[in-house]
């Protein structure tokens, strides 16, 4: 779903973090009424919901207009704005295979990689990838994995907007070569 200034999802799974408001661009003026829009879709659906924002870049008075509509802040997330002009290829970057999802049995593979390094649990990365497959694996989404060997090693998703590039999921087995590859990667998808 989608409103002039937020884009948002809704599940019928009864899980806050899978329902909610995932990218937002509010002006001072706007704040009020866009909750209260937001509030009231998630009511009449009957789940729960919550918005991801980023502190650094939204109206000072969301967090309290937001906290009156029943959303308390439990986790601060940062962002940073990139100029990728100067990114260059990680020193310690391993010889991986970068490959876009393409389809929900990739998705599946790629969602169980997510779950397993943030400790998910196996219906959660199914219902996960579910959603993703709903949302649409050719934009304005895309979903990365880097393969060595023939097996997955890491993750990474970006968003596009008309704001810019974002980038979400990234994981890895462990090995923090595999993440600045699967970075890298996101970062020359958000160049192209």
């Amino acid at each position: 779903q989608q409103l002039e200034n937020c884009l948002f999802v809704s599940t019928n799974c009864n899980e806050p973090v899978v329902n909610g408001v995932i990218y937002s661009s509010l002006k001072d003026f706007e704040v009020e009424d866009t909750v209260e829009k937001i509030s009231q879709y998630f009511a009449e659906k009957k789940v729960p919901y919550c918005w991801w924002s980023e502190v650094s870049s939204e109206p000072v008075q969301l967090q309290e207009i937001l906290e009156k509509n029943g959303l308390f802040s439990n986790v601060i997330l940062t962002g940073m704005i990139l100029n990728t002009d100067n990114v260059i290829k990680p020193k310690n970057a391993e010889e991986l295979e970068i490959v876009i999802v393409s389809n929900k049995e990739e998705l599946l593979l790629w969602s169980k990689m997510l779950s397993e390094a943030y400790e998910c649990s196996e219906d959660f990365s199914n219902f996960f990838a579910n959603l993703l497959n709903e949302v649409g694996l050719n934009g304005p989404w895309y979903h990365l994995m880097g393969m060595k060997d023939n097996k997955i090693v890491c993750t990474g998703s970006i968003l596009f907007t008309d704001k810019g590039a974002y980038i979400y999921n990234v994981s890895s087995t462990k090995n923090e070569k595999y993440v600045s590859n699967i970075t890298y990667a996101l970062i020359q998808l958000a160049k192209a």
